[in-house]
């Protein structure tokens, strides 16, 4: 997220989904998220189609493509010329609800 990782952390336990998440890793000035993300499937030992990405911004969806991830988007301007290409939710709870 580009969100700072406190806030996220914060964020997520306030809207009681933090059960969802193995690992939440908020924003960082020293890695971009396509490193962010070749590292977690790294570190993590699990394969790319084993995680889902979620994001507002085209950049999150080019992070996620380059490193073979499925994205869900988060409505917002800077997507909508994926529209037809990717799921959209109008928020965090939405995208929860899309997985079952």
């Amino acid at each position: 997220s580009n969100t700072p990782d406190q806030s996220l952390k914060e964020i997520i336990k306030k809207l009681q989904i933090n059960h969802y998440f193995n690992k939440v890793i908020g924003k960082s000035n020293l890695i971009n998220k396509e490193k962010i993300f070749k590292q977690i499937i790294k570190d993590e030992m699990i394969s790319p189609k084993e995680i889902l990405s979620v994001g507002d911004h085209i950049d999150d969806y080019f992070a996620s493509i380059k490193n073979m991830i499925d994205f869900h988007g988060i409505i917002n301007h800077s997507l909508l010329i994926l529209k037809g290409k990717v799921t959209f939710s109008k928020s965090l709870k939405g995208v929860i609800k899309s997985l079952y």
